[in-house]
């Protein structure tokens, strides 16, 4: 197979499964809803269900051993415990917490809430975490655009869920997004202070000698 036409049947195939998950998602969050037409939903559904099935073979015709070896990558990558400090791992899991709570918080209308719980957990621990990590000005730097990532999936996905705009409950993540680069700043700072000190304690026995 020419390499063009493989790139292509790649892209096509990615483009869609990630369709068709985006739209399974959006039906599996009405399932508390009875449908107004329960034959056009399934039919729907199984249109929906093929589309991300037609995806996964043109990727699988593209590349046979893709899905199989990024499978075996994230079960690498789920295993190591450091992989869930790196900034990358810490939005995924926000993210995920988010949809998960969004979608408990859908019968009361508060899916606001289930943003909130991520984006300020998000806020408040990503710096924490950060001012630990050895390269914190690279991993300052995915943790900002992780920031932004996170915010911008979390309210359209609330969007996408409840089939109507957030609107101004949006401001309530104001404060996150004004704490964060305070946060951030102090995180550069703890990191600063914990290097020193590690310095002075690496120079201290010289001096004694």
């Amino acid at each position: 197979m020419h390499a063009l036409v493989r790139v292509g049947l790649f892209g096509t195939g990615m483009g869609l499964f990630l369709l068709g998950s985006a739209m399974l998602l959006v039906a599996l969050s009405k399932l508390g809803t009875p449908p107004p037409d329960l034959v056009v939903e399934v039919i729907a559904d199984l249109a929906i269900t093929a589309i991300a099935a037609v995806g996964l073979w043109l990727v699988h015709l593209a590349w046979p051993g893709f899905w199989a070896a990024t499978a075996r990558q994230l079960r690498a990558w789920v295993s190591t415990a450091r992989s869930w400090s790196h900034p990358v791992g810490q939005t995924l899991v926000a993210y995920v917490f988010g949809v998960v709570a969004i979608l408990c918080a859908r019968p009361s209308d508060a899916e606001i809430a289930g943003v909130m719980a991520a984006f300020y957990g998000f806020t408040v621990l990503n710096p924490l975490i950060l001012a630990f990590r050895r390269r914190w000005w690279l991993d300052a730097l995915l943790s900002v655009f992780g920031f932004l990532v996170l915010f911008v999936a979390l309210v359209g996905t609330a969007e996408a869920l409840e089939a109507r705009s957030v609107g101004e409950g949006v401001l309530v993540l104001a404060p996150a997004v004004m704490a964060y680069p305070v946060l951030l700043v102090a995180s550069g700072l703890g990191r600063w202070a914990l290097t020193r000190r590690r310095v002075r304690r690496g120079e201290a026995p010289a001096q004694r000698t």
